[in-house]
């Protein structure tokens, strides 16, 4: 069950983004620790060298809605483009956000409404993953 309220007309809120609480789903704990410790205690510092470039991953089916997602990283900011691999290939989604650094850890708004996401790299593989979401997956 999920309760929703009208928000007022005059309210102020990001384009794309929906916040909500899941009740009654049981969440790693210390997964969720280590989350909460990446929000509150998040240190910019520079972008490490091996995380800038341009990221590619492909996902769906094809004729299923099948999307190509590059994913764009310099010293300060992120671009995430979202096109489908459908004729005409369409963008569907085009954003460009500065972008930080914490430890393993970056945020972007580009990237999940500004949400914390731990990165690795591994193999030319740029793993993001946020909460319990199966992770993204990109290469160079």
């Amino acid at each position: 069950m999920a309760t929703f309220r009208r928000l007022p007309d005059d309210a102020v809120f990001e384009p794309g983004c929906v916040f909500f609480t899941v009740v009654g789903h049981d969440y790693d704990p210390d997964q969720v620790a280590r989350y909460k410790r990446a929000m509150f205690q998040f240190q910019p510092e520079p972008v490490p060298d091996e995380l800038r470039g341009v990221w590619r991953a492909q996902m769906g089916r094809a004729e299923e809605g099948s999307v190509e997602i590059e994913l764009t990283i310099d010293e300060s900011a992120a671009r995430f483009l979202v096109r489908s691999l459908e004729p005409p290939r369409d963008v569907l989604l085009d954003l460009e956000a500065p972008i930080e650094v914490s430890g393993d850890f970056l945020r972007s708004r580009t990237l999940a409404c500004g949400a914390v996401h731990h990165f690795s790299l591994t193999d030319g593989v740029l793993q993001l993953t946020v909460s319990d979401e199966p992770p993204l997956r990109l290469g160079k």
